[in-house]
Order: structure tokens, then C-alpha cells, then sequence
């Protein structure tokens, strides 16, 4: 799994962010916290608002929203 997400997170060398061996829950939180830091809230409801037939559902979306659901993720390894 280290192997893949080597491959797929560039970003993550950018930021500084190094994929330990063993990723655990403290870790994945972490990095999407800091996704959420970086996100252009606006550029992403206007990336979504196409698919969505109802856009008010977007009028949700913010940073504290986005940090509401990381806490709720379960995570097993």
C-alpha cells in the first residue's frame, strides 16, 4: 500500500509529507486535515455543481465541514 500511494500522492512531496512504512489512523487524519487546509472550497463546488441536481447541497461545504467528517472516519488497517 506505501508503494501506491508513493505513486499517486506527488502533492504529498511537495508539502513535505513523508509516507511512513506504517500508516496509522494519527497519520491519515493528518494528511487529510492538511487537504482540507489547501482546498479551494469555491473551485471544488464548481468541479461538482454538474453532477449535482440540487445545489444548494453545496451551500454546506466548507473547510469546518469537511474537518466534521475526517473526525468520523473509521479506520481499520
Amino acid at each position: 500500500m506505501t508503494t501506491r500511494l508513493n505513486q499517486n500522492c506527488n502533492w504529498m512531496e511537495e508539502k513535505g509529507i513523508v509516507i511512513p512504512e506504517d500508516i496509522d489512523e494519527q497519520f491519515v487524519q493528518g494528511v487529510l486535515k492538511k487537504r482540507i487546509e489547501d482546498l479551494n472550497i469555491d473551485a471544488a463546488k464548481r468541479d461538482v455543481e454538474a453532477f449535482i441536481q440540487d445545489e444548494r447541497v453545496l451551500d454546506l461545504w466548507s473547510h469546518e465541514f469537511f474537518e466534521s467528517i475526517i473526525s468520523q472516519i473509521k479506520y481499520t488497517p
